[in-house]
């Protein structure tokens, strides 16, 4: 069993700790698993240890970091230093806004700014804790707490992420960039909403299932969906991040054009990929603003890859098995009013 000691002001606090870490890992954990002892450092101080017993309980602390609090406990702007001396100053992350305005009203052929986007669901008809969670997509990695509605405009936020700066608090550039991560899975720090040209992710999945490489899984996890979605197409900035990467410090290196500020693609999007070999077609579209079509369901994912691609080969969906992500089955019932599922 894994344990962490973390320090909280009160027992409040560590209360809403312990529910974070439930909703973000979205695992119904027993109470038990999750024990808080109540305890005192050598200055008298209260102090509380969380236990956990799998190691997705540690993703979302600071582990390269010698202070025994949480990293959801930091304040924004606030600096530490890892043992290996590095430092790092911790920003808050913006959840993505609901907007009240039709995004593309203005644009005259919306039709050809739809896309498909993974999401999570947490809603299973079996029990009752998640019916708060029922007609609710939720991301993947980044603010994974934040569901979103169908039919519904939302405009990017991003998530809490770690700014590697030097001994003056100024941010470190590397490639011409900040070198930032994210905090909830040390990912590349690279705001905005991310989809596809097509309702395919093989490069994540099921690895406790057949699969072809660590980039490309034959299986997707059973609580996940796609959905079809239109995104804010007012301006192409893909232009705009292949200039920022020529000027960037390694212009041969792709990943130098990827904006890091959502305000450099506002009210619209640009083309990203990691391959510069890839097609058009294959890269990702990383925009401003979306709002969620339709869920599709695992027959019609399958229609549509064939038909754009009879090469495409689609991912199946796996069974439960008890983990992250794979707890049941998703639930299209509860999206049928609003996709369009009912026939």
């Amino acid at each position: 069993m894994k344990k962490i000691t973390v320090q909280f002001a009160d027992s409040n606090a560590a209360d809403n700790f312990r529910d974070e870490m439930k909703e973000r890992f979205h695992y119904p954990k027993t109470e038990s698993k999750y024990e808080v002892v109540h305890g005192k450092d050598e200055n008298g101080k209260t102090v509380f240890v969380n236990r956990y017993d799998r190691e997705v309980g540690m993703r979302g602390y600071d582990r390269n970091s010698l202070n025994l609090h949480s990293i959801f406990s930091r304040t924004d702007g606030e600096t530490w230093t890892d043992k290996s001396g590095k430092t790092w100053m911790y920003k808050e992350g913006v959840p993505d806004q609901e907007l009240d305005y039709d995004v593309n009203a203005n644009v005259p052929d919306r039709a050809s700014f739809r896309a498909y986007k993974m999401f999570l669901t947490k809603y299973n008809p079996d029990d009752p804790k998640t019916y708060k969670y029922k007609g609710l997509l939720f991301p993947l990695y980044i603010n994974a707490k934040n569901g979103y509605k169908i039919g519904q405009w939302y405009k990017s936020g991003h998530g809490a992420f770690k700014m590697l700066c030097d001994e003056n608090g100024e941010p470190v550039l590397r490639k011409g960039n900040p070198v930032c991560k994210t905090i909830e899975k040390d990912l590349a720090y690279r705001p905005g909403l991310h989809m596809g040209n097509d309702p395919l992710m093989r490069h994540r999945g099921r690895r406790d299932l057949p699969h072809q490489g660590d980039n490309d899984f034959d299986y997707f996890h059973s609580q996940e969906v796609f959905a079809e979605v239109e995104y804010a197409g007012n301006y192409d900035y893909t232009e705009k991040s292949k200039e920022r990467q020529r000027n960037s410090a390694e212009p041969d290196n792709p990943y130098s054009a990827g904006f890091t500020d959502n305000s450099d693609f506002e009210n619209g999007y640009y083309k990203f990929k990691t391959n510069t070999n890839a097609s058009d077609d294959q890269c990702w579209l990383i925009a401003d603003a979306m709002k969620i079509i339709r869920v599709l369901t695992d027959e019609e994912v399958v229609e549509i890859l064939h038909s754009h691609n009879p090469d495409l080969k689609p991912q199946m969906r796996g069974e439960p098995n008890g983990k992250d992500g794979d707890m049941f089955v998703a639930d299209f019932s509860q999206f049928e009013i609003q996709s369009g599922l009912r026939k």
